[in-house]
């Protein structure tokens, strides 16, 4: 079909399509190409015993069902002309448990990101999985749209978590190898029910500072734990609701602190090994130059 004989209204049923916004249907397929010889994923090994794979050509495009797709393309691309710009990319919406959902909406899991407008049913978007469509497979789904970002707030904390997915630094592995058992801790006790768990769920983020650069043959890192305004002030509904901070969570990051084991190339700073405070308390150059930790890479590998 020559381009012209697109329907005219096609660009006025996308023009109302935003970043973040997503279909949630049943019946949906999501796409990706597998080695059936070597099958890595439920989906593809199901596709295996069903069509077992031709020895000199084993690739096939694998489909699963999601409970939905949302949009991950920027809003100025999805509008622009089909002739210029004739795809989308989307990623599967996938349910989550309340801790894990809880996690995701304070860009500790980078392999996700979290969608205000469907919090509700505890989905989220799965960012390892992308999948390219033309824009004329994402027109119809119009009448179903829903918005994953509901303020213009959401939209900039999505297009972040997207951001933050490709961009997170690779941290090296003898410093993730000194920071097992301090990472361990903190993930071990982030859900608990006691004042440490309290303590870990009231920090926005943890970043670390490395001096004079992560290359350097010794490296001296100085931690920042960030704590989140609004729960600092007060954690409702809980028995150790405390004003934050105070004496005992500085104890408590110094228990913490502690676990690193410093190795011949990473060491603590001496003058100021790690730092307790807000987002506010951190200048402009100490932010740029620290990394954030996920929890996804928090592990030796």
């Amino acid at each position: 079909m020559p381009a012209n004989d697109v329907a005219p209204g096609f660009a006025q049923t996308l023009a109302g399509w935003k970043q973040g916004d997503a279909v949630v249907e049943a019946g949906l397929l999501f796409f990706h190409l597998a080695d059936l010889s070597c099958p890595l994923t439920a989906a593809s090994r199901e596709e295996a015993c069903i069509q077992p794979p031709e020895p000199s050509d084993p690739l096939a495009a694998v489909a699963s069902s999601p409970q939905g797709l949302v949009v991950v393309t920027q809003t100025c691309d999805i509008v622009r002309n089909w002739d210029k710009r004739p795809y989308v990319e989307v990623s599967p919406l996938v349910r989550v448990d309340p801790h894990t959902l809880e996690e995701i909406r304070k860009a500790r899991r980078p392999q996700y990101a979290y969608l205000p407008g469907l919090a509700d049913k505890g989905l989220v978007a799965d960012l390892d999985q992308t999948m390219t469509i033309e824009k004329a497979v994402l027109a119809p789904m119009t009448p179903v749209r829903v918005a994953g970002c509901v303020t213009d707030q959401d939209r900039r904390e999505f297009s972040q978590a997207l951001a933050r997915k490709r961009q997170r630094p690779a941290f090296p592995n003898d410093f993730n190898s000194a920071a097992t058992k301090l990472t361990g801790r903190i993930k071990e006790k982030h859900n608990k029910g006691t004042p440490e768990g309290e303590f870990a769920r009231a920090l926005s983020e943890i970043r670390v500072r490395a001096a004079p650069s992560w290359d350097a043959q010794e490296v001296r890192l100085t931690f920042y734990l960030i704590l989140d305004r609004d729960l600092a002030s007060e954690c409702e509904g809980s028995p150790y609701a405390l004003i934050r901070p105070n004496e005992q969570d500085y104890e408590q990051a110094k228990s913490w602190i502690v676990l690193f084991a410093a190795n011949k190339k990473f060491v603590l700073d001496k003058d100021e090994p790690w730092r307790l405070c807000f987002l506010a308390d951190l200048s402009a150059e100490e932010y740029v130059y620290s990394d954030r930790l996920d929890l996804d890479d928090l592990s030796a590998g």
